[in-house]
């Protein structure tokens, strides 16, 4: 609901905390729920898609190629997205040696995650 009170208004800041809400819920849920959920990779695909969307929807109209073009961008991120949380939770399940590989595991994965971010951002330049 505050989702769409956002976009009719057109409130960039409203869409932030609209999908902030969303992402503590699940946090929240986790939380409670206490384990690894499987379809966290799923989840966070999602709200990938949800938040281009939102975001897009603020922007002036666009020409049918550059929809085209950021449809297969955001689509190819929201893959990317849900097969990288499947490798981190496969790593994280596989987990269970010293402490050193903890510590390579935990750097690899932040590592992952600073690039992705990186290309994110870059893409949001190509716009």
């Amino acid at each position: 609901m505050l989702l769409l009170a956002a976009l009719l208004r057109r409130w960039a800041v409203l869409v932030q905390a609209s999908l902030s809400l969303v992402l503590a819920e699940y946090a929240a849920f986790l939380l409670e729920r206490g384990e690894v959920d499987g379809r966290a990779p799923l989840v966070a695909a999602g709200l990938l898609v949800v938040g281009e969307l939102a975001y897009a929807a603020l922007e002036p109209p666009a020409t049918r190629q550059e929809i085209v073009r950021g449809g297969v961008r955001v689509g190819a991120l929201a893959v990317g997205s849900a097969v990288l949380g499947v490798l981190l939770l496969g790593a994280a399940a596989a987990s269970g040696g010293s402490l050193v590989e903890e510590v390579v595991g935990i750097a690899a994965a932040a590592a992952t995650i600073a690039i992705v971010a990186r290309l994110a951002w870059g893409a949001r330049g190509t716009r």
